[in-house]
């Protein structure tokens, strides 16, 4: 049946005429702007690849001249850590607040010039242990492959049950934490076993309740938790990207308010340094300096901190001292850290400071109870097939450290840098590890 309708013809003659066809539906507005939302994410997606791209090229060409400078970016981020894993005249040093010690025997002082064809790269942050030294790994990552690397550690930290809570939060990287969380590089056991000693530390976590729900899914080790754990991955690597191009954007920032001391040329001079000659240099003048009391802390230290000092005589006995050692939390700490090198395929060093002996004395723990501490550290590094430098014949030189807490003084760096060259060099056997 054909349907007709009325039309006026031109002329004013009406008549019949066919039906025309409903005209096509246009798109929405929604459906017009689809394809423009894809551009707008492809561009933008595309201007964070060129930044993260040339902000790396930056950091690459600043590393060397920031390898001794300090600031917080350079702890806290990733970015100039990778940068340095791919130098191969650099050698990262993870550390606390001891790499802040030791004036111009300090290794980036030492090896400022590359007298032996290297310097340090040192990252440290007041406070930090084993735990932190773990993420700072996790967010180096593979640029660790076949690269060495030096664990710096203080003894105290093994001598309380675990990490204070101020001083691991005063450390904390949100970065470096979401690096180890949601990494593709490490085991699921490590992971797990990580994200246990983590959540020790809730405050950390506050703000960030992804990476706390990720933690909390590890640790539980359940097959649902396990579930739940990759349905969020995802989103964690999401996050984890938008905090590297944070850190990129951060350090540029710091690249462009500082460019000379971004740009500086570091002069080479190579030179065959006289470790001998530089042991009497240090400890000559650490003898010149005024040690107004018997354990030969620094002067200052001890004029500010010998009211607590002084009542802590027999303060301590060997049972007490060594529990606290055998259930220290940083030893668990330190194997996961190991664990993490080795997945990673590093080549780590452990430099241990020595403990003031003579103030142990004092406080009544015994040489031999603080040999426990030397074995077992040897002991660990053995089982992960790391070598270690304990110091341990320098228990009780009144010269190597300058307080309570291992910090070094001149004479003790020097020792530590000869360790750090031999390490750098290959030179480093197991005959030499103990100094």
């Amino acid at each position: 049946m054909l349907v007709a309708k009325l039309r006026r013809a031109p002329g004013g003659v009406a008549g019949l005429a066919p039906a025309r066809a409903a005209p096509c539906a246009l798109p929405g507005p929604r459906l017009l702007s689809l394809p423009a939302g894809l551009v707008a994410v492809a561009l933008l997606a595309l201007g964070l690849l060129v930044l993260a791209h040339r902000a790396r090229e930056a950091e690459v060409r600043s590393v060397h001249a920031l390898a001794a400078v300090d600031f917080d970016q350079k702890s806290l981020g990733a970015a100039l850590q990778v940068a340095a894993a791919s130098q191969p005249d650099l050698l990262l040093v993870i550390g606390s607040s001891e790499l802040d010690f030791g004036g111009s025997f300090q290794a980036s002082r030492l090896f400022e010039h590359y007298p032996t064809g290297f310097t340090t790269f040192m990252v440290g942050r007041s406070g930090a242990a084993d735990l932190i030294y773990l993420q700072d790994v996790a967010a180096i990552g593979p640029a660790l492959d076949g690269k060495r690397v030096v664990i710096s550690l203080t003894p105290s930290v093994f001598f309380e049950y675990m990490t204070g809570h101020d001083s691991y939060a005063g450390s904390f990287s949100r970065l470096h934490a979401n690096e180890l969380a949601f990494s593709s590089d490490l085991s699921y056991p490590l992971k797990q076993e990580a994200a246990r000693r983590m959540l020790a530390y809730p405050e950390s976590l506050e703000r960030d309740p992804l990476l706390r729900f990720a933690l909390e899914q590890l640790a539980d080790g359940s097959p649902a938790s396990h579930l739940r754990y990759a349905a969020v991955l995802p989103l964690g690597k999401l996050q984890t990207l938008v905090l590297r191009l944070q850190d990129h954007w951060a350090t540029l920032q710091y690249l462009w308010e500082k460019p000379r001391q971004a740009t500086t040329e570091v002069e080479h001079r190579p030179a065959a340094l006289n470790w001998p000659a530089l042991v009497d240099e240090a400890a000559r003048l650490e003898r010149r300096k005024s040690r107004n009391n018997s354990f030969g802390f620094d002067s200052f230290y001890w004029d500010k901190h010998s009211a607590d000092l002084l009542p802590l005589e027999k303060s301590e006995t060997d049972a007490s001292f060594l529990k606290v050692l055998r259930e220290s939390q940083e030893w668990t700490d330190l194997r996961l850290l190991l664990r993490a090198l080795r997945e990673l395929h590093a080549q780590p060093l452990i430099v241990s400071l020595p403990i003031p002996g003579l103030f142990y004395d004092y406080m009544g723990v015994s040489a031999a109870a603080r040999a426990t501490y030397y074995r077992e550290l040897e002991s660990v590094g053995k089982r992960h097939g790391v070598p270690v430098v304990d110091f341990a014949d320098h228990d009780q030189d009144t010269l190597f450290v300058v307080d309570r807490w291992s910090h070094p003084s001149g004479l003790g760096w020097v020792y530590y840098d000869q360790a750090l060259d031999d390490f750098y060099h290959g030179r480093l056997t197991p005959a030499s590890r103990k100094r």
